[in-house]
């Protein structure tokens, strides 16, 4: 008896550890942002969004976007696909409303600088 009691109990030690493990494993930073384009006022006059919110969009995604996965750079998407992309991922994240309309102005922001500065 005492000995299947300690075996359950090292069971359970094992399969929470092991699960712990994955979970801190799977949401750590795995991208750094130096490709990311910074909000400038250009930016802001470009898109007509307002510098605060284009900031503040862009201190969010640094934050929470790649803390579980690699992060998708402006010039790889299309506006369209941010509209898809970004309210599930916002909920992923626990961002309020007003958090995830600040990440979506940054990100099609910078997609239409991208797409403005190929052409």
């Amino acid at each position: 008896m005492l000995n299947s009691f300690r075996f359950e109990r090292l069971a359970l030690f094992a399969a929470v550890s092991l699960y712990l493990g994955l979970a801190f494993q799977a949401c750590t930073p795995r991208q750094e942002y130096t490709e990311m384009p910074v909000p400038d006022a250009k930016m802001a006059t470009d898109t007509g969004r307002s510098l605060d919110q284009l900031g503040a969009g862009y201190a969010l995604s640094q934050v929470h976007c790649s803390q579980c996965h690699v992060f998708k750079l402006p010039r790889d998407m299309r506006v369209e696909e941010w509209h898809t992309i970004v309210p599930g991922m916002a909920w992923n994240a626990g961002l309020k409303k007003s958090e995830e309309a600040s990440v979506m102005a940054y990100l099609v922001a910078a997609t239409e600088q991208e797409q403005k500065s190929e052409h």
